[in-house]
């Protein structure tokens, strides 16, 4: 017979009438739902929910409950979000979270001339991720150029997995990216634990056909905040429905389901302590209950040098001894738009508009050599910016103050782009 005929076989009449009677019948009691994967995620994370609570779950459900994220930069970010928080998420995401890709300098591979070795390298790797620097852009490696040029890749290969325990690791197969760590242990939510204060909760098997629940908590309390469960779900009865409810805990801890040529994606740079400085201009830590890569809001200072450091703000959130990650050094045409007196700068999506005046700053404050390794200025002869500059020949008597103006440049290429146009115009002058 049908599920809904099983579910209601012994209801009375008035039972049938009764409307929260109904509303407690869960997706489950009407559909058939198979855990196979031939039933759309979403119905499954549904599966448990009665009718009259499925409009109020679906507002609640996050991206990651009914989607697959690990492949999408964007989603990954978004893994928490709900319908209802959606749009002020993706308000609040940065611009280096949406483009990491794009914005950081990948990781070094190495050299190689041999074609076996470099195929061996795809099958770390997967093909679609070993590149090549080709005038500042990254140009995918092939058997065609491969050849005694450093490889890079997004990827980084680790070695071992010490400070790389409960964040994501990847592994290469069948020359795609997949995902090679999974949640090993769940807990129950702050939240969750405030609202079964006192309840027996169970965890369910199923062996031959038959569905058995065992005690895992006797009665909740505070301190169960910490504890830890192997599934992913627990039970209990709820006495208003008559009828006993999951509870879905969140990630607790993760294992990684592979040990060999393990991939990461962010770098592991230290633990955070109080006043820590760091040299990278974006520090994240993995939050693992949301499964989510969370941004470390940073402040920036320079020495006597000019060297810029980094030290966590005191409006941020985090723990002593947190592993923080990073997703390395900005790059390319990008170090205009995210730098600011040569310091990262964290941007969000709306703030977008804001980046366009860094541009300008930048190119004026950069030399020559650095807008041409970037791919902003195209030399047609690259050696042209190592020729010394002939400041005597130009300015006569005046040579050593022109120099000084100049920022003590030597070479052509140490000049900016306001040197380079007074030196012309002076160039023009003399020959006048």
């Amino acid at each position: 017979s049908h599920k809904l005929l099983q579910t209601i076989g012994n209801w009375t009449l008035n039972d049938i009438g009764n409307p929260s009677k109904i509303d407690s019948i869960a997706l489950g009691d009407v559909l058939k739902i198979a855990d196979d994967g031939s039933t759309p995620r979403i119905l499954q994370v549904l599966a448990n929910v009665p009718l009259g609570e499925i409009s109020g779950k679906i507002n609640s459900l996050a991206l990651k409950d009914f989607l697959d994220i690990s492949n999408s930069n964007i989603l990954s970010n978004l893994a928490n979000s709900t319908l209802n928080t959606l749009a002020t998420d993706l308000k609040n995401l940065s611009v280096q979270q949406m483009y990491a890709d794009d914005i950081y300098a990948y990781y070094t591979v190495e050299t190689t001339d041999s074609a076996d070795r470099f195929t061996q390298l795809q099958q770390i790797y997967g093909a679609a991720n070993l590149y090549i620097l080709q005038e500042s852009e990254y140009v995918a490696a092939t058997e065609k150029n491969f050849s005694g040029v450093m490889l890079y890749s997004p990827y980084l290969l680790l070695n071992s997995t010490e400070n790389y325990e409960n964040v994501p690791l990847y592994v290469s197969k069948d020359g795609e990216i997949t995902t090679a760590t999974k949640a090993s242990q769940w807990k129950l939510s702050e939240k969750d634990i405030e609202s079964l204060l006192g309840k027996t909760l169970y965890q369910k098997s199923e062996q031959d056909g038959k569905i058995s629940y065992t005690v895992a908590v006797e009665s909740v309390q505070e301190s169960d905040v910490n504890k830890t469960f192997t599934a992913d779900s627990l039970w209990y009865w709820d006495s208003a429905s008559e009828k006993i409810k999951e509870v879905s805990l969140v990630t607790a801890g993760l294992a990684a389901n592979e040990t060999n040529n393990l991939l990461t994606r962010l770098a592991y740079v230290g633990t955070y302590t109080a006043g820590a400085t760091f040299e990278q201009g974006n520090l994240y830590y993995y939050d693992i209950a949301k499964e989510i890569w969370i941004n470390v809001p940073l402040q920036s200072s320079a020495d006597e040098t000019g060297k810029i450091t980094y030290t966590v703000s005191e409006s941020a959130t985090i723990a002593e001894g947190t592993a923080l990650y990073t997703y390395g050094t900005v790059r390319g045409v990008w170090r205009y738009l995210l730098t600011k007196d040569g310091a990262e700068i964290n941007c969000s999506i709306q703030e977008i508009g804001s980046l366009v005046s860094n541009v300008k700053e930048n190119i004026n404050a950069l030399t020559l050599r650095e807008l041409h390794a970037d791919g902003m200025v195209t030399v047609s002869d690259p050696t042209v910016l190592n020729q010394k500059i002939p400041y005597d020949i130009i300015y006569g008597a005046e040579a050593e103050a022109w120099k000084e103006k100049f920022g003590g440049a030597e070479f052509v290429g140490d000049l900016r782009m306001n040197d380079l146009l007074n030196l012309t115009l002076a160039m023009i002058s003399k020959l006048g």
